[in-house]
This record gives C-alpha cells, sequence and structure tokens, in this order.
C-alpha cells in the first residue's frame, strides 16, 4: 500500500552524491545514512535529496531512495517525517510504530531500490526554502536475502525513543537552485505592469495549502481588457524589488479582436538571447492546481535570440488577460 508518494520506481538508483550535500543528515554529514538490519548489520542506505518537481528552479520534495546492498533485497518499507520528533508515530512510551508511518509501501517483492517523494508542504512538514529549520526523519524497513528469513532494518539515527531498536535521524536542506544561470553578462528579466503587476512571490496556487508562495521573483500582469499596454522590462530585479534591478526596455501588449501580440524592444546596449511568455485568462500558466512560474514552460519559448526585438501573436483569445514576459538580455 502507498500512503501520499507522488514517484515511484522500482528501477536502480544510485546513491545521493554525498559531496553535493543539499541535504546534510546530521548524524553522517552527507545526504544518505546506513540501514542496519537486526541491528548491527549493514545492509544498505537511505538517501535524501531536494528536487524541483515542477521545473520552477526551487526544489518542493524530499526524494527518498532506500538502497540494499550485497544480496540483500526490500520487502517493504515505512517512513516519516516531521518538523519535530513528536511527528514521527510511537506509543506513549516512545517506541516508534512503523506500521502507522505515513509512507508505506508494501509486498515489494524483494527489489534492490525504491524511490518515492515527500512535498515540502506535506502534513506536520510544511517546509518552506530558506527556512533553516531541523528536520527529523525515521526509516524502516523489512530486508531479507532471498531464501532466508526477513529481518528489521532501519535507517541510522541518534535518537532512539522508547524501548525500540528504531532510531530518528535529522537533516537540513539546502534548498540548492536547480536551475541554470544565465551567463556572466546575461541576466533574466520580467515585464513590470506597475499597478496592474503581482510578484511571483505573493501568489499561492489555489490547491496549495496556505503560505506556499512561489519561491521566485517576477510579475504576472493583468487583468487587461482589449487595448494597448506598454510596461517596462526590469533585469535583476531580485525578489521583486526594482531598486535591485535595470530598466533594459520594454514590453507592449496590443490586444484587438481575438488576437494579442506582444512585443519585446531592449535598449542599447542590451540585446535579446531569449523570450518567454504566457498569455491566458488565468494568473498565470499552467492546468488548474498546477500552475507554473517556470520561463520554460510558457506557451512561447524563444531561444538564441540576436537584436533588440522580438513580438509574438497569440490567437483565439477572449475575455480579460494576463500576460508574463519573461526574458534574458545580455550586455552586462
Amino acid at each position: 500500500m502507498m500512503l501520499g508518494a507522488l514517484f515511484t520506481s522500482c528501477e536502480k538508483q544510485e546513491s545521493v552524491n554525498p559531496s553535493s550535500e543539499k541535504i546534510t543528515i546530521t548524524e553522517t554529514g552527507t545526504g544518505c545514512t546506513p540501514i542496519y538490519a537486526g541491528q548491527n548489520t549493514l545492509a544498505g542506505d537511505v538517501c535524501l535529496d531536494d528536487v524541483d518537481t515542477n521545473n520552477d528552479g526551487t526544489p518542493d520534495v524530499i526524494r527518498v531512495t532506500y538502497n540494499t546492498s550485497g544480496s540483500w533485497k526490500l520487502y517493504e518499507i515505512h517512513f516519516a517525517v516531521g518538523n519535530a520528533t513528536t511527528c514521527i508515530p510511537m506509543t506513549r512510551k516512545g517506541n516508534l510504530i512503523p506500521g502507522q508511518f505515513p509512507y508505506s509501501f508494501t509486498n515489494l517483492g524483494g527489489v534492490s531500490t525504491y524511490q518515492f517523494d515527500v512535498p515540502f508542504n506535506a502534513a506536520c512538514l510544511n517546509y518552506i526554502c530558506g527556512n533553516p529549520n531541523v528536520i527529523y526523519g525515521a526509516a524502516h524497513c523489512v530486508v531479507g536475502i532471498p531464501g532466508g528469513p526477513t529481518e528489521t532494518g532501519w535507517g541510522n539515527g541518534s535518537y532512539v525513543p522508547g524501548n525500540s531498536w528504531g532510531s530518528i535521524f535529522s537533516f537540513t536542506i539546502d534548498c540548492d537552485d536547480n536551475e541554470e544561470p544565465p551567463s556572466s553578462n546575461c541576466e533574466t528579466a520580467f515585464a513590470y505592469g506597475n499597478s496592474s503587476a503581482t510578484c511571483f512571490l505573493s501568489i499561492d496556487d489555489p490547491c496549495d495549502s496556505p503560505n506556499n508562495a512561489f519561491n521566485r521573483w517576477g510579475w504576472t500582469n493583468g487583468p487587461y481588457a482589449q487595448g494597448s499596454y506598454t510596461m517596462p522590462l526590469y533585469a535583476g530585479a531580485g525578489q521583486c524589488v526594482l531598486a535591485n534591478g535595470t530598466n533594459v526596455g520594454t514590453i507592449t501588449v496590443n490586444y484587438s479582436g481575438s488576437n494579442v501580440t506582444v512585443s519585446y524592444s531592449i535598449d542599447e546596449p542590451y540585446s535579446l538571447d531569449e523570450a518567454h511568455v504566457y498569455v491566458g485568462n488565468n494568473l498565470l500558466p499552467g492546468p488548474a492546481c498546477d500552475w507554473t512560474v517556470a520561463p520554460g514552460q510558457y506557451p512561447v519559448v524563444a531561444d538564441n535570440l540576436t537584436g533588440n526585438t522580438y513580438s509574438t501573436t497569440f490567437n483565439n483569445i477572449s475575455g480579460n488577460i494576463y500576460v508574463v514576459a519573461h526574458a534574458v538580455v545580455c550586455g552586462f
């Protein structure tokens, strides 16, 4: 049975590269902690990684990978995680209860690796990138060597509650940005529609839990009725603070009939390298409950541009619209 997992795989996965230390487990100083079967026998490891699943440049899940070593195989997995040890199910006497762990995978049939995702906004975790919170995890499993008996296994930790030999480990998340930055003389830029602009950092996806705003700067602009609108294009305006950025040109939106034309005009000495554009009736691109601010997922993606201008037209548009116009501008 699987509870709450977003991603599973029975293909062989490599352990997290400890040198990356995107997630650091206190007990090991790396992203992995060993699995001990029957308390004393090394049977594999549990590795954690922070992963960006919606391609917005910010990690949003903890990816958990159980790996066995030698002839050991996995038959069951039970995993719990939270922002306090009280998030880990246990009896009043402090004995851990793997059967009540929220991430449970049984009848695995003897695999060498198993992988699943824990969303940052999971109950009792509610992690937001940038917070230095210590997080606690408990990794239980049933392992065995084919043809022999099975053993209880635990990911090694330093906190051993109650009389059980199971343990809880702690870790921190680095929340590395998975997006490749622009080259050294280029900057990312977004159109800013003045009083019509809404910063990504203040937007909650309506289907996500509260306080789960996007963790990337930029603006969506609107709603706009039919007409012509011109707005400045700001590069490097981190946290949506205009004083942090540079006005590198303008974006013009012409909405007439059922057509919307978005035109870029970049000021010298800058030049346009990439343009990504969204026009639609929703605040942001993407299907309901899965909005994105990642430019690579906008309806129009134009790379390897040259010069100072670019224009694109959207057809069959009706109603009030929102516009997100992103660019990579070079010449800094």
